[in-house]
């Protein structure tokens, strides 16, 4: 898998762990772990982690063809 096709399955995979936290809070979805009843503000921490890594791949993503392009060797430069 290159670097653009992982970018966008992580990118995908976070808006959808984005948007579960978002209904679940909205429409009051339990989640019931053994016996312990997840709070919602666990699903409010968890949607801004997400969000925040979702919005680090969008820049990377845009950023890469720059970042590329800045650490390509430059020729005739032997250290």
């Amino acid at each position: 898998m290159d670097r653009k096709t992982y970018l966008v399955v992580a990118g995908i995979i976070f808006t959808l762990v984005v948007v579960f936290h978002l209904v679940r809070v909205f429409a009051d979805w339990p989640v019931i772990i053994g016996d312990w009843s997840v709070p919602k503000w666990v699903s409010w921490v968890a949607l801004i982690v997400a969000g925040q890594h979702n919005d680090k791949l969008i820049n990377v993503q845009r950023l890469q063809p720059f970042l590329s392009n800045l650490l390509k060797p430059v020729s005739g430069h032997n250290p």
